[in-house]
């Protein structure tokens, strides 16, 4: 029965290949290949990695206003309108350099 169970875990040795420099660049090239094959994939990880990004932009985005909210609220510096007890604010964010926030500006005119 020992002998048995030795001949078992050294032949599950045997079947796994040993890592090699060589299977290395032989997956690289089987990858390679495979993309230029089919382009269209690096256009779907593209695409991916542009969700994702935007994700983690809005999730820092939102982290920050949460953090700056009593700033944004209750700056008197901070130009706004309405009465001090409303329900709600709405902070406007302006990129007075940014040509798409210019051309907004008139259409967001909430005074």
């Amino acid at each position: 029965m020992n002998s048995l169970i030795t001949g078992v875990a050294t032949g599950a040795d045997q079947a796994t290949p040993a890592y090699t420099p060589q299977l290395d660049a032989h997956i690289v090239e089987v990858a390679k290949n495979y993309l230029i094959s089919h382009p269209e994939i690096l256009i779907e990880v593209s695409e991916k990695l542009q969700q994702e990004q935007l994700k983690q932009q809005t999730k820092a985005i939102g982290q920050a206003t949460l953090r700056y909210r009593d700033l944004l609220l209750n700056d008197i510096d901070t130009p706004s309108y309405g009465p001090l007890d409303a329900k709600v604010a709405l902070v406007e964010f302006f990129d007075y350099q940014c040509v798409v926030c210019a051309a907004l500006l008139n259409k967001s005119n909430f005074c």
